[in-house]
């Protein structure tokens, strides 16, 4: 069973990758690497591994809020449209 959740945010960590947020909160753990799709507004699909971590992050005038994110194994985050949503593998 596949499940899928909208990205929310994208940001790239300098030598690492594109970070993607999710709107949610999981179980999943942050030691696994998760098998998951990206699935791009164009119909495109890359696979790759992602990396669980909890972002704390804060806009302008706003109250810091806590977001899921993924460190997606070898992507950037150019290759990360708007629009694009993120699929776990299970």
């Amino acid at each position: 069973m596949a499940i899928e959740y909208d990205i929310v945010d994208v940001f790239e960590i300098t030598g690492r990758g594109a970070v993607v947020l999710i709107g949610e909160t999981t179980d999943r753990s942050v030691f696994n690497p998760h098998k998951v799709e990206l699935l791009k507004p164009d119909g495109g699909i890359v696979r790759t591994e992602a990396y669980k971590d909890l972002v704390l992050h804060r806009l302008p005038n706003t109250r810091p809020a806590e977001n899921e994110g993924y460190l997606l194994k070898g992507l950037h985050k150019s290759e990360v449209p708007e629009g694009s949503r993120l699929r776990f593998l299970v």
